[in-house]
């Protein structure tokens, strides 16, 4: 790896950090430049906007859970387990301090964001939901779960629970929050 991409990748390590805590009007260029130990003018070199910086950031984010996804569908036998490995990266994260997932700051900042940065939200989303889909898909063929509802419902239903459970658990500070949604999600697929 050259220098230039090690910057690049510290400046999007960083730059994602400070969107997952403080949301996207919660840090600037500034900020980034202090925390990397470099010159604003190297992170427009990488990023001529904060909306190109934005968008790198989601997309880097999407990229990681299409390898996670894939890592998952081999790591574990059944759909079940796929879905608890989906529920433990929203308890991991609430684990994490100050940080928010990254849909929901993204959720939460939507009016703010530039237009190609809420394009690759809305792919992020979709990956997601189809991924959910068609792990559930599968487990209601395999008799695993039990629920009759459409995949596509059950996926959007997993998906919007899960968000609000971390918000809510989050402002909460109470973990537990988050476990009861989890288990409710379980019995909803489970029968």
């Amino acid at each position: 790896m050259t220098p230039k991409e090690k910057t690049r990748r510290r400046i999007l390590k960083t730059a994602g950090k400070m969107l997952l805590a403080n949301g996207y009007n919660g840090f600037s260029y500034r900020d980034i430049a202090e925390e990397v130990g470099i010159r604003k003018a190297s992170i427009h070199y990488h990023f001529p906007s904060k909306a190109e910086l934005g968008a790198a950031i989601v997309r880097n984010y999407h990229e990681w859970l299409i390898r996670w996804a894939e890592e998952m569908d081999t790591k574990h036998d059944t759909c079940f387990a796929r879905l608890d490995a989906f529920f433990k990266l929203y308890r991991d994260f609430f684990g994490v301090g100050e940080k928010i997932c990254m849909n929901g700051v993204l959720s939460a900042n939507l009016n703010g964001l530039p237009e190609e940065m809420k394009e690759e939200f809305r792919k992020l989303l979709r990956f997601e939901h189809a991924w959910m889909k068609r792990v559930i898909k599968e487990g209601q063929e395999s008799g695993e779960f039990k629920s009759d509802q459409s995949p596509g419902k059950l996926a959007l239903l997993i998906g919007a629970a899960m968000q609000g459970a971390i918000q809510i658990a989050r402002a909460n500070d109470r973990m537990d929050l988050l476990d009861v949604s989890i288990d409710q999600m379980k019995i909803v697929l489970t029968g």
